[in-house]
């Protein structure tokens, strides 16, 4: 079960920031936003997981799966964030400050993917390599994917697809 919801929270974490990637080209224009999206993703993922390192001392090991459905949750809920912060008008006239609060609402999305990610990874440390498998596998088909749907979908269309998958993926974990 956790193989299924570790598989389609990757793809549609990858989805995301494919979208993010087309999306900074089409709204800002220049590809030095593209690289940083993809620096912020990686950054998240690190915060994130070291953030759920320490905040694991304070949480019981027996609520695993409710703070696993909360930070999924939560993800899911900011997923819409920086595309909606974007359609109002005070994104379009403060460029360099539209900038700035649409990169930090990626990353507060990636550091709840970097929670979400170690969180399984510490629970399920014997079978880390079947789980590391399908993140990736998850990932890469995410990938392909995203660039796929982007041809039939619009932009909206799509955020409400990687909505709904990682409601999928809270399904599986509940």
């Amino acid at each position: 079960i956790m193989v299924g919801f570790i598989f389609v929270i990757s793809l549609s974490f990858l989805m995301f920031e494919v979208l993010l990637t087309r999306i900074s080209k089409i709204f800002f224009g220049d590809s030095f936003d593209q690289v940083l999206i993809i620096s912020l993703v990686v950054l998240g993922f690190g915060v994130g997981a070291n953030s759920l390192d320490y905040l694991s001392k304070l949480i019981e090991k027996k609520n695993f799966f409710s703070i696993l459905a909360l930070l999924t949750f939560l993800y899911s809920l900011f997923l819409n964030f920086p595309i909606a912060f974007l359609h109002t008008s005070f994104a379009v006239d403060n460029l360099f400050i539209t900038k700035i609060i649409y990169f930090i609402l990626i990353f507060v999305i990636y550091v709840l993917n970097g929670m979400i990610l170690s969180l399984i990874y510490q629970k399920y440390k014997e079978e880390i390599s079947i789980i590391y498998f399908s993140s990736t596998l998850g990932a890469s088909i995410g990938c392909f994917l995203a660039i796929y749907l982007m041809n039939l979908f619009t932009i909206e269309s799509l955020i409400k697809i990687i909505i709904l998958l990682s409601f999928v993926a809270l399904i599986f974990c509940s």
